[in-house]
C-alpha cells in the first residue's frame, strides 16, 4: 500500500528524475539488469545529469507500453501477415 502511493506521488509530481535503483524498482527489474539494458541500447530513454544517469516515469511507462508481450513464445507468427500461398 505504501509502495503504491509512493509510485503515485512520483507520477503526479512531473516531471521526476528517478536513479537508477528507483527506476529498477519501478520496473521491478534488478539494476544491474537495467544498467545492461542502457549499456546495449535496449534500455528506457535515459539522462546524464553530469554523472548521473537518470530517468522520468513518462520514459519508463513509454519503454514498458512498447515492449508489451502477447505470448511467451519467442517464435509466435502473427497469421495476419502471412500471405497465402
Amino acid at each position: 500500500m505504501e509502495r503504491n502511493r509512493r509510485i503515485k506521488a512520483l507520477e503526479d509530481s512531473r516531471p521526476v528524475y528517478l536513479t537508477s535503483e528507483e527506476s529498477a524498482a519501478y520496473l521491478r527489474i534488478s539494476p544491474i539488469t537495467l544498467s545492461k539494458m542502457r549499456m546495449s541500447g535496449e534500455g528506457p530513454r535515459y539522462r546524464k545529469h553530469g554523472r548521473r544517469v537518470v530517468y522520468t516515469v513518462d520514459d519508463l511507462k513509454t519503454w514498458s507500453d512498447e515492449h508489451g508481450q502477447a505470448s511467451t513464445n519467442d517464435n509466435a507468427v502473427d497469421h495476419s501477415l502471412v500471405s497465402e500461398r
